[in-house]
């Protein structure tokens, strides 16, 4: 009787142990560093950081979006501030004449079932910029205009940017 209680609660650990296993963690495919997508679509980088922008500093962050197999979808892209409340803690939203900073260079995309692509998205700061020291949000809005119905689902990219004093 004592070595049935001494080997039961190793049977229950092993049992949960491969029932966790074999439930929990479905096999997902994976396309190179990027997760596949049955159905829907999905962004790859939705949350950016950027830390010591500076007055006359220009670069291009990529954007993936994986497509599901379910579908061929034309994306519109977009970039906006945040609401107040929706910034994370220490950000303030992008002030709107700063908005322009931020260029979605492709903002029409077509994008096969199962494909991904990748859109460039440029971040300049003007050399006359006076917006030293400041943390702040942009959103990157990636909408499926093939959506029809009632409920349509749209996707955001969150950008943190942080400038030099």
């Amino acid at each position: 009787m004592k070595k049935l209680w001494l080997t039961l609660p190793l049977l229950v650990v092993v049992l949960a142990v491969f029932l966790v296993g074999c439930v929990s963690h479905p096999y997902e495919p994976v396309v190179g560093d990027t997760p596949y997508v049955e159905e829907g679509y999905a962004l790859y980088g939705g949350s950016i950081t950027i830390e010591g922008l500076y007055p006359g500093w220009s670069g291009t962050v990529p954007l993936k979006v994986v497509n599901g197999e379910d579908k061929d979808r034309e994306l519109f892209v977009s970039a906006h501030s945040p609401q107040p409340e929706k910034t994370k803690e220490g950000y303030e939203p992008l002030p709107g004449e700063y908005l322009s900073w931020v260029t979605v260079t492709q903002p029409s995309v077509f994008v096969a079932a199962g494909d991904i692509v990748t859109i460039p998205i440029r971040l300049t700061m003007p050399e006359d910029a006076d917006y030293a020291g400041k943390q702040a949000e942009v959103r990157i809005l990636v909408e499926d205009t093939t959506q029809t119905g009632l409920v349509q689902i749209a996707l955001e990219a969150r950008w943190f940017i942080t400038t030099a004093e």
